[in-house]
C-alpha cells in the first residue's frame, strides 16, 4: 500500500489529481491537522468516489479530531466485486475524540434525514435546536492564521577578483574558488579553398635534322640541347644521335655536303611557344654554326599551357588553425551538454589539441580545396554555483549590517574571466575572473520564533508583535474562517501560515 502525505491546502481535486498518477492500487491517505478537507464531508466524498472509479482503495489517516469524525459518518467499505456488505450499526454518540485514526474506502452516500412533526407550538425547541447544530458545525471548522511581512531592503554590491582552479579548494581568505576540469573528444571535418598556382600543360615535340660540317663525325647525347633564337627557345634531343663527317665534292672542293642525320626532339618546357613550323633555324648548343647546324624537319606540335590551383603551404596551416577553432567550439558545446544543473563553464577556457589529422593533398598537389579531417582531445574549466555563492557570502559578510542577513532571493551575480595576457590567467585549469554581486540585506527574522510569538494572541496583539519586527515595510494578519467570538491566532503553530519577503 502506498502512503500518501498531503498539505494542508491541498483540496478535493488537486488529491484526487494525485491519486490518479500513483499506480498502487492501494493507497493510505494521511490528512494533517487543519486540511480543508475537513470543511465538510464533500469533500472526503468527492476523493472516496474517484478512487472508487479508478478501482483503488483509499484508506484514511488523521490525528485531526473533526477529520476523524467526518471519516466516521462515511459508509464502511464495499466488498468486491458482485459481493454485498452489512453497513455498520451506528453507535451511541459518546465524549470519545480518536487520536489517530485509520479507515478504509468509503463508498458514498448522501443522507436520509427525517425531521419530526411538531405542533405550531414546538417551533422554539426546533429552532434552539438548529442553532445548537449550526455553532457545532461552525466550531468543526478550524480557523487559520494567514500572515504576511514584507521587509525592507538594503542594497549591497560588491565586486572583485578570484581565481578558480582545477581540483583546488575554496578558500575567502586567498580569494580562490573550487574548479573542476572536463574532458572530451571531438572530431571536426573542414575546408578551404586553395591559394597556390602553377602552370601545367605538355611539351611540343617533332624532328629535326642535324648537319655536321666537319671532317669528323659528331656525336650528340641525349639532351643536348637545340636552341631557336627567334623566341629564345630551348629544345632538346629525345635520343642519342652521331652526325656523320661531311662529305667534299672530288671534282670541285669548293662544294661541300655536310652529314646530316634525323632525330627526335622535345621542348625543354611547356606552352604553345613551343609549337613552330618546319624548316625552322635551330643552333647546336656548344657548337659554332661554322661546325653544326639543324632544322625542324616537320611542325612541332602539341605544346600547351595553363594555370591551375595547387596547395600552398599557407592553405595548411589557415586549415589547421580553422580546424582548431571549430573543435573547440564543438568541445564547448559538447561540454555545456555534460554539465551538471548548477555546473557552470567559465567562457574562453575551452582549450583543444589536434591528436590526428588526415589531409586530402599535399602541399604542391594541384586542387580547387584542401579537406582535412581532425581528431582532437579538449578540456574546459567549470565550477558550481552554490560553491560560488558560499565563497561571496563569506567575502561580503563584513559588509552585512548588524542584524541583518544576505537576501537569498533578490541576488545577481556576474562571472567575468579576464582572459589569457601577461597579468591574467585563463586555460582548462586555471582562470582569473572578474566577480560582481549586487543582493540586498534584510532584518534577520526567525520564522518560527515569530510563529510562537503570534500564537494565541488577539489580532490587535498579533499586529503589534508583527509591526515590532526591525526594517518593516508592511505586514498584514487575518484569521479565516470568521467565527463569531473566535478572533484568536491559533496556538497550534501549523494553523499559522506565516509569508516573509524582501521588498
Amino acid at each position: 500500500m502506498t502512503k500518501l502525505e498531503l498539505e494542508v491546502h491541498d483540496d478535493a481535486l488537486s488529491t484526487i489529481n494525485k491519486i490518479k498518477h500513483l499506480n498502487d492500487s492501494g493507497i493510505e491517505l494521511i490528512i494533517p491537522e487543519g486540511s480543508i478537507l475537513f470543511d465538510n464531508i464533500i469533500s472526503l466524498k468527492l476523493i472516496s468516489r474517484a478512487a472508487e472509479k479508478n478501482q483503488k482503495i483509499i484508506q484514511f489517516t488523521t490525528n485531526d479530531e473533526t477529520g476523524a469524525s467526518l471519516v466516521n459518518m462515511l459508509e464502511e467499505p464495499s466488498g468486491q466485486s458482485g459481493q454485498d456488505y452489512q453497513p455498520r450499526e451506528v453507535e451511541q454518540a459518546t465524549l470519545y475524540v480518536p487520536k489517530k485514526s485509520h479507515f478504509g474506502f468509503k463508498k458514498p452516500a448522501i443522507p436520509h434525514i427525517k425531521f419530526p412533526k411538531f405542533k405550531s407550538g414546538a417551533a422554539l425547541p426546533v429552532i434552539i435546536l438548529a442553532i445548537l447544530f449550526g455553532t457545532v458545525f461552525i466550531l468543526s471548522k478550524k480557523p487559520v492564521a494567514y500572515a504576511k511581512v514584507v521587509l525592507n531592503s538594503l542594497p549591497l554590491t560588491r565586486s572583485t577578483a578570484i581565481k578558480v582552479k582545477s581540483g583546488g579548494t575554496s578558500d575567502a581568505v586567498k580569494m580562490e574558488l573550487k574548479g573542476q576540469t572536463l574532458d572530451t573528444n571531438v572530431e571536426i571535418t573542414d575546408e578551404v579553398p586553395t591559394t597556390g598556382e602553377k602552370l601545367v600543360g605538355k611539351k611540343a615535340d617533332g624532328e629535326a635534322i642535324i648537319y655536321n660540317k666537319t671532317v669528323e663525325e659528331i656525336k650528340l647525347e641525349k639532351g643536348s640541347k637545340l636552341n631557336y633564337d627567334e623566341k629564345d627557345l630551348v629544345y632538346v634531343l629525345s635520343d642519342d644521335v652521331t652526325v656523320p663527317a661531311r662529305v667534299d665534292d672530288l671534282v670541285d672542293p669548293s662544294i661541300i655536303k655536310p652529314g646530316e642525320a634525323t632525330v627526335k626532339i622535345t621542348a625543354a618546357d611547356i606552352g604553345s611557344d613551343y609549337n613552330i613550323d618546319a624548316n625552322e633555324s635551330l643552333e647546336v648548343d656548344d657548337y659554332k654554326s661554322s661546325e653544326m647546324a639543324a632544322k625542324t624537319k616537320d611542325d612541332l606540335s602539341g605544346g600547351e599551357s595553363k594555370k591551375v590551383k595547387v596547395v600552398a603551404e599557407a592553405d595548411k596551416t589557415a586549415l589547421q588553425t580553422k580546424v582548431t577553432e571549430a573543435a573547440k567550439e564543438k568541445a564547448e558545446s559538447d561540454l555545456k551538454f555534460k554539465l551538471g544543473k548548477t555546473q557552470r563553464l567559465i567562457e574562453g577556457s575551452v582549450t583543444a589539441q589536434i591528436t590526428k589529422e588526415a589531409y586530402s593533398a599535399e602541399v604542391g598537389d594541384e586542387a580547387e580545396k584542401l579537406t582535412l579531417t581532425a581528431y582532437a582531445s579538449a578540456s574546459g574549466l567549470t565550477y558550481m554555483e552554490s560553491d560560488l555563492n558560499s565563497l561571496l557570502d563569506q567575502i561580503v559578510q563584513n559588509l552585512v549590517p548588524q542584524g541583518h542577513v544576505l537576501s537569498e532571493k533578490q541576488r545577481e551575480i556576474s562571472a567575468l574571466p579576464l582572459g589569457n595576457s601577461s597579468s591574467s590567467i585563463l586555460n582548462s585549469t586555471e582562470a582569473d575572473m572578474q566577480i560582481t554581486l549586487k543582493t540586498f540585506t534584510v532584518t534577520a527574522v526567525d520564522k518560527e520564533e515569530l510563529k510562537k510569538a503570534l500564537a494565541g494572541k488577539s489580532l490587535a496583539e498579533a499586529e503589534k508583535v508583527l509591526g515590532s519586527v526591525g526594517s518593516l515595510s508592511t505586514y498584514s494578519i487575518e484569521i479565516k474562517p470568521v467565527i463569531p467570538f473566535f478572533k484568536n491566532v491559533p496556538k497550534d503553530l501549523n494553523r499559522i501560515n506565516l509569508e516573509i519577503e524582501n521588498e
